[in-house]
């Protein structure tokens, strides 16, 4: 009947068109209908280059979209040259949440990685928590360890204004 069963959907690749074309892979959605009409993705993956994207949860429904899903990826940092990011390489993990209704959404989400390279320098290990609020203010704070030692940071984006502080300690720039 109206309102009730599942959805599934698939994408198998295509290009996104800009002035550095971005190759897309297979995207696969699993969705359920409620009788009230709300949306639940059982599963969602897709992939671009060599990263691969994955959500699940609630997307509400009408009139009232709130979406509240569970987010996660897998970041080739190669990949980010398509935006004219610095040359990187290795591949970065996020894990997060996505909810919130959409003039207010929110968005939290963990990220690590090992074994990097950013702009040719080296970084053992990287890990950061960011956080976005559409109506309020966006936040990061990381950690890097790189060349023997240290570098800790905080950035804060409220409209057009930006405050940070970074602390590095026992870095060997010599090496």
């Amino acid at each position: 009947g109206l309102g009730q069963g599942a959805l599934a959907l698939t994408a198998r690749g295509g290009e996104w068109a800009r002035s550095t074309p971005v190759p897309l892979g297979l995207a696969r959605a699993d969705l359920e209908v409620s009788p009230s009409l709300d949306l639940r993705v059982r599963s969602f993956t897709a992939t671009a280059m060599g990263s691969r994207f994955e959500a699940r949860g609630s997307l509400g429904g009408p009139p009232g979209w709130t979406p509240d899903l569970a987010l996660s990826a897998r970041l080739a940092l190669g990949d980010l040259a398509a935006f004219g990011a610095p040359r990187m390489g290795g591949a970065v993990t996020a894990s997060g949440r996505l909810w919130g209704r959409p003039e207010a959404v929110s968005l939290e989400t963990d990220v690590e990685g090992s074994g990097l390279r950013v702009a040719g320098w080296p970084i053992e290990r990287a890990r950061a928590k960011l956080a976005y609020q559409r109506a309020g203010p966006a936040s990061a704070a990381w950690t890097l360890d790189l060349l023997s030692g240290r570098a800790e940071g905080d950035a804060h984006l409220r409209g057009s204004a930006v405050q940070g502080r970074l602390r590095i300690t026992d870095l060997d720039v010599a090496g």
